[in-house]
């Protein structure tokens, strides 16, 4: 049970930052991470001490131009919420494009995120001004945190008050030029260890059907099918 005003390590996951970064180090066909269990071990690789605050941010995709997509992450983020987890989203924006590396060309549908980084950031700032804050983790490379990360520091100077600033991120092996969370924080490595423990027993893609062959690729934000 949550004791009033207990100090919090206060994790915010970027899940198609984690997702992408997670599949080039791993090789992930799918996004089985399991967000609670995931946080929750980042939390104790800070202070094992303090209760934990679980976040988690994801674009959706439309049933219309990605229905298995849809059905997983409706199943897979429905379970986070009864664990605990308190989960953000926005509808994907689609594009019709046009492949420049194709021979002639072809469109693809372009899937991209609207608002996700932004609302993340607003709740970072929000978090650290509550009482309960000791440390804030973002897992994302995104370095557009910095400024986030800027503007905690000086409330801090201004407040007199500490808060530890983390990150976490996938460890690649091999391209050290990768291995780099949000310059300003101290930096956690997600190892393939790490990543093993924090596996979601549950294949949320069983429980959805395949989707029908659409003569427009979708490409960009949505994981690519299995």
């Amino acid at each position: 049970m949550s004791r009033i005003n207990a100090q919090r390590n206060h994790i915010f996951i970027d899940g198609q930052n984690l997702y992408l970064s997670a599949k080039r180090a791993f090789g992930l066909r799918y996004p089985d991470f399991d967000i609670l269990a995931l946080g929750r071990q980042l939390s104790e690789e800070i202070d094992p001490s303090l209760e934990t605050r679980v976040r988690f941010y994801i674009g959706m995709p439309v049933r219309k131009y990605s229905p298995m997509w849809t059905g997983f992450w409706t199943n897979k983020l429905a379970a986070a919420r009864e664990s605990g987890v308190e989960v953000v989203t926005r509808e994907l924006r689609y594009l019709t494009e046009t492949d420049p590396n194709a021979p002639g060309g072809y469109r693809v549908l372009s899937a991209r995120e609207k608002g996700i980084d932004l609302r993340l950031a607003l709740d970072v700032m929000a978090a650290s001004r509550r009482p309960d804050c000791a440390n804030i983790m973002i897992v994302s490379r995104d370095q557009d945190f910095q400024e986030v990360v800027r503007d905690i520091r000086t409330l801090c100077d201004f407040t007199r008050r500490e808060i530890g600033l983390w990150s976490a991120f996938p460890e690649v092996q091999g391209e050290p030029s990768l291995n780099r969370g949000i310059d300003g924080t101290r930096m956690i490595r997600i190892t393939r260890e790490i990543y093993d423990r924090v596996r979601d027993p549950a294949d949320y893609r069983d429980q959805i059907a395949p989707p029908r062959p659409d003569p427009v690729t979708v490409a960009g934000a949505a994981p690519d099918p299995a």
